[in-house]
């Protein structure tokens, strides 16, 4: 009885530890255990098959955001050798669901969209963007209200991006 309750007792303080180590902790367990999401919450949808640009795109999405912080990512790494280890930067960010596939076992884009898709957890916005794309400034902000400006329930914006030159001349 008493190793039980030690036990329990370690486990708590536990979890007192880590919830008072900060907010992004209880964000997480109101999301997991009670469903809760944030207003105006942006699912963006990567999948991305070897793709070195992909870390770029990333980082780009979250700083061109007016507020990183309502981003959330999921991502379908269809990696090799040498894009392992391309999300290690945010595998600890409670903002991104990765679903780490070796490239051989690949079933093609179709396929990637939609384990996906699967990662999806009720924000209120999707954006779903290639592996090698780039973002302006506030892009977070014009994206919800371009939507609301449409007027529809269920409203949709699509396009082909415009293509970029890396500044480093690749």
């Amino acid at each position: 009885a008493n190793l039980l309750a030690r036990q329990t007792n370690e486990r708590l303080a536990a979890e007192v530890r880590d919830l008072q180590e900060g907010l992004e902790m209880v964000e997480e367990k109101a999301r997991l255990e009670l469903g809760m999401v944030k207003p105006n919450e942006i699912f963006v949808q990567i999948a991305s098959y070897r793709d070195p640009e992909l870390p770029r795109t990333i980082a780009g999405a979250l700083a061109e955001a007016a507020e990183p912080e309502r981003l959330r990512f999921g991502v379908c790494a269809q990696y090799d050798a040498e894009t392992v280890d391309d999300l290690r930067p945010w595998a600890d960010d409670a903002r991104f669901r990765i679903d780490a596939v070796p490239h051989v076992e690949s079933q093609g884009c179709c396929w990637a969209r939609s384990r996906v898709g699967r990662l999806y957890d009720g924000e209120a916005y999707t954006l779903q963007i290639d592996a090698h794309s780039r973002f302006a400034p506030g892009w977070d902000k014009r994206f919800i209200a371009m939507l609301a400006g449409i007027g529809a329930d269920r409203p949709l914006i699509t396009g082909y991006p415009k293509a970029y030159r890396r500044r480093d001349g690749q």
